[in-house]
C-alpha cells in the first residue's frame, strides 16, 4: 500500500494531466449530436456524383425544411386574418350604452312627453338588435382590401368573407341612420348611436398564428410512402425537388431509426473512437511542437479547455433559431493558440478543432474547407500581435478568406451567381468582427494560466519599468550592458528563429540584481575595486548572489516566470572563474571549495535562455579587449562559447551546432559594428 501511494505522489502530475484529457474525452462525447451524420449532402440541381441511393426500408416522404421555410414564409405573407367573437353581450352593453345616451339628450326639454322618448329610444334599441344580428368588426389598418378574405370565429367554427361585404364600425353607423326621418331627433339618434356602438368581432393574433399553424402541419404530413428497395437517386442524375425531398426524408428517417433502437450504441461508439483519435492527435501535437508543455497540467488544461469552448460556442449558436452556422468564431483559436505558442501549433490545433465540430454542424464539407483556409491565411498575416492594427487586420483576412473561399464553392457547386445567398456575407462579417473577442480572452488566458503574450512583453521590455529605470539609475553600467545584451541576443534569436521580443525582455532585466551592490561589479567601477579588500569566497558569493537577489526582484514587481528564467540560468552552473582561479593560486587546490564559486543554475533549459547565456559572456569579455580586431573579437566569441559547451551548459537547450555557427556569426558582426574604428578628427 506504502509503495502504491509513493508511486502515485511521484506520478501525480502525470496522473492529472491523464484526467485532464477523459475529462474532456467525456464532456466532448456529451456534447456530440445524438443523431447519426448522413454520409451525402445533396443539394437541388447538382449532380449527383455517388453510388445509386436504394431505400433500405419503407420510410414516409416529407417535404424538406427548405420547402416548409418556404411555405411558412408564403403563408405568413398571406396570411388571412382571424376575428374572433367578442366575448360577453355586446348587443346588451350596446343598447344600455345607447339608452343612457339617447335619455340624457331630453332632459329639460318640455316638448317631448315622457310617452314620445319610450317610443323613441325603443325605435333606437330595434335598430340596434336587428344589426347586432350581423358581423360588425373594428379592421385593422392593413385589412382595407375589399377583395381580401377575412376569417371569422365564432364558437370554434371558422367561416371566410370578403372584406368587402363586412360591414364596420362607419359602415353599421350609416346603415342606422337609413330610413331615420329628419329632424331634431334624427342628429341625437346619431350621437347616441356613435357613441355607444362597439365591434363584436376583434382581431385575433394568437387565431391568425394558429390557421398558420393548421396549414403548416398539413404540409407536414407525409406526401406517400418509399417501399424498400425502391431507387432514390441513380449516380450522374440531377437532384431535382423530388429527389432532394426523398433524400432529405432518408436522412430523417435514419435518424429517428438510431435514436429508436440500440444502433444508438454504434452512434455512440463511434463518436467515442473519433473524440479518443482527435484528443490523441492533440497530445501528439503538444509532444511535437511543445514538449514543456504537455509535462504541465495547467497547459494541458488551457488546450483542452479552449478546443471545448469552440465546441459549446458552436453548438450553442446552433442551436439558436435565426443565427447561421458561420456567425461561430472559430478562429479565435488559432489567434489565441498562436499568442502564446507557435503557428504550427496553432494551425494544427484549429484543424483538429475543425474536423470535430464538423460532426455537428449541416453541410460539413463546405463547413470544414471555410474554416481550415481561414486559418491557414490568419497565420500567414498574424505577425505582430503587439500592434493593435493587427487585431483590425485579422478579422479583414477572416472575412476575404470566408467569403472567396465561399464564392469558390458556390462556384464550383452551382455554376452560376443566381444561386449565390448573398446574406451569408453579413453572417461572415459578424463572425470576423466577433473573432475581435480574442484579445480580452487572450489577457484572461494570460492571467489564469500564467503565460505571457506579446503584448505582455512589449509592455515590460519598456526601459520606463519601474525596475529598468531604478537599473539605470543605480548601476548605469549594467544597464548599458543589458542593452548591448538585448541587442546581441535579438539578432542571434532572430536568424535562428525563437521569440525574439522573449529574448530580448530577458535581457533587459537578466542582471537586476546587481542593484544591491552595483560598485562590486567591473561596468559600474571607477578606479576602485571593492574586492581588493575581500577574499575571494567573499567576492564570489557577492558576484553568485546578484542571480538569487535579482529572482527575489523579479518576483516582488511579478514579473512573468518566463522572465525570471532567464535571470536563473543566464550563468547556468558555471563558476567565477576569476576568483576561483586567484583561490587555487592563493591556498592551493586542496584548499578551495569549487561549489563556493558556482552558480546554482539551472543551466538554460531552451534556445532563448541559451542564446542569453552566450550573449552575456561574449558582450562582457569583449570590454576587456585592447584590440578589436577581427581576429581578436572572432576568437573570443569561439573561446567564451566553446567554455560555456565545454561545462556542458547547453546540454538541456534545443540548439543545434549549426545554430551556434550562425549565432557566433551574428556576434561577430555586431561586435565589429560596435568597436569598429572611428575617423581620428583633428583637435
Amino acid at each position: 500500500m506504502k509503495k502504491w501511494l509513493e508511486y502515485l505522489r511521484d506520478r501525480h502530475n502525470l496522473i492529472y494531466i491523464i484526467f485532464l484529457f477523459v475529462l474532456s474525452f467525456v464532456v466532448l462525447l456529451y456534447l456530440f449530436p445524438k443523431e447519426s451524420a448522413f454520409r451525402f449532402e445533396a443539394k437541388l440541381d447538382a449532380v449527383w456524383e455517388h453510388e445509386d441511393v436504394l431505400a433500405p426500408y419503407s420510410f414516409e416522404i416529407h417535404r424538406t425544411e427548405e420547402e416548409l421555410e418556404q411555405a411558412k414564409s408564403r403563408l405568413q405573407g398571406q396570411q388571412i386574418p382571424v376575428y374572433t367573437e367578442v366575448e360577453g353581450d355586446v348587443l346588451k352593453q350596446v343598447s344600455s350604452s345607447f339608452e343612457t345616451e339617447f335619455r340624457s339628450l331630453f332632459l329639460g326639454r318640455e316638448a317631448y312627453s315622457e310617452r314620445q322618448v319610450d317610443s323613441l329610444s325603443d325605435l333606437g334599441l330595434d335598430r340596434l338588435r336587428k344589426l347586432y344580428q350581423k358581423e360588425i368588426l373594428q379592421f385593422r389598418p392593413e385589412d382595407q382590401d375589399p377583395d381580401q378574405s377575412i376569417a371569422l370565429s365564432k364558437n370554434g367554427v371558422l367561416k371566410s368573407k370578403k372584406r368587402g361585404r363586412i360591414m364596420d364600425l362607419s359602415l353599421a353607423l350609416n346603415s342606422l341612420e337609413e330610413g331615420l326621418s329628419a329632424g331634431e331627433s334624427k342628429a341625437w339618434f346619431l350621437e347616441s348611436f356613435e357613441k355607444a356602438m362597439l365591434p363584436n368581432y376583434r382581431y385575433s393574433e394568437d387565431q391568425s398564428e394558429l390557421l398558420v399553424s393548421a396549414e403548416m402541419n398539413q404540409l407536414k404530413q407525409p406526401i406517400r410512402e418509399v417501399v424498400k428497395g425502391e431507387v432514390l437517386v441513380r449516380k450522374g442524375q440531377v437532384i431535382g425537388a423530388s429527389e432532394l425531398r426523398s433524400l432529405e426524408s432518408l436522412k430523417m428517417a435514419v435518424g429517428g431509426d438510431l435514436q429508436s433502437s440500440a444502433s444508438s450504441w454504434w452512434l455512440n461508439f463511434g463518436q467515442a473512437i473519433l473524440i479518443l483519435l482527435s484528443l490523441v492527435s492533440i497530445s501528439i501535437i503538444l509532444r511535437l511542437f511543445q514538449p514543456q508543455s504537455l509535462v504541465q497540467a495547467g497547459k494541458v488544461s488551457f488546450v483542452l479547455l479552449l478546443i471545448i469552448l469552440m465546441v459549446v460556442m458552436v453548438k450553442a449558436i446552433a442551436g439558436v433559431e435565426g443565427l447561421h452556422i458561420y456567425l461561430s468564431p472559430l478562429c479565435i483559436l488559432p489567434i489565441i493558440v498562436r499568442t502564446f505558442y507557435d503557428t504550427r501549433t496553432a494551425l494544427m490545433l484549429h484543424v483538429i478543432a475543425v474536423f470535430m465540430i464538423s460532426f455537428i454542424v449541416p453541410d460539413p464539407f463546405e463547413f470544414v474547407f471555410l474554416q481550415i483556409f481561414a486559418g491557414i491565411l490568419l497565420q500567414f498575416g498574424m505577425t505582430n500581435l503587439y500592434r493593435r492594427s493587427q487585431f483590425f487586420a485579422s478579422a479583414i483576412v477572416i472575412f476575404a478568406s470566408y467569403s472567396f473561399t465561399y464564392v469558390g464553392i458556390n462556384m464550383v457547386q452551382e455554376g452560376s451567381w443566381e444561386q449565390m445567398h448573398w446574406g451569408i456575407f453579413a453572417w461572415f462579417a459578424g463572425n470576423a468582427a466577433l473573432s475581435l473577442l480574442a484579445y480580452p480572452m487572450i489577457y484572461m488566458f494570460e492571467k489564469s494560466f500564467g503565460f505571457i503574450s506579446e503584448i505582455r512583453l512589449m509592455e515590460i521590455s519598456d526601459t520606463n519599468h519601474a525596475l529598468l529605470r531604478n537599473l539605470n539609475e543605480k548601476a548605469p553600467g549594467t544597464f548599458q550592458h543589458t542593452l548591448q545584451v538585448a541587442n546581441l541576443a535579438e539578432e542571434a534569436t532572430r536568424a535562428v528563429g525563437g521569440n525574439v521580443l522573449l529574448v530580448r525582455a530577458g535581457a533587459l532585466y537578466h542582471d537586476i540584481g546587481k542593484m544591491e551592490n552595483p560598485g562590486f561589479f567591473t561596468e559600474n567601477q571607477h578606479g576602485m575595486n571593492p574586492h581588493d579588500e575581500l577574499p575571494e569566497e567573499e567576492s564570489a558569493r557577492i558576484i553568485i548572489d546578484h542571480v538569487l537577489i535579482g529572482i527575489e526582484m523579479a518576483k516582488k514587481a511579478k514579473l512573468p516566470e518566463e522572465i525570471i528564467d532567464f535571470i536563473r540560468t543566464h550563468h547556468g552552473t558555471t563558476r567565477t572563474e576569476y576568483f576561483y582561479r586567484n583561490a587555487l593560486k592563493k591556498m592551493g587546490e586542496d584548499e578551495v571549495n569549487e561549489e563556493d564559486f558556482r552558480y546554482p543554475g539551472p543551466k538554460p533549459y531552451s534556445k532563448e535562455t541559451a542564446i542569453l547565456m552566450m550573449a552575456d559572456g561574449v558582450e562582457a569579455a569583449s570590454r576587456s579587449l585592447g584590440e578589436y580586431s577581427e581576429e581578436r573579437i572572432e576568437g573570443l566569441i569561439n573561446s567564451i562559447i566553446a567554455h560555456l559547451m565545454k561545462m556542458e551548459q547547453f546540454d538541456n537547450a534545443s540548439i543545434t551546432l549549426q545554430e551556434i555557427s550562425i549565432i557566433k556569426d551574428i556576434f561577430k558582426q555586431k561586435l565589429m559594428n560596435i568597436y569598429h574604428s572611428r575617423v581620428a578628427y583633428p583637435d
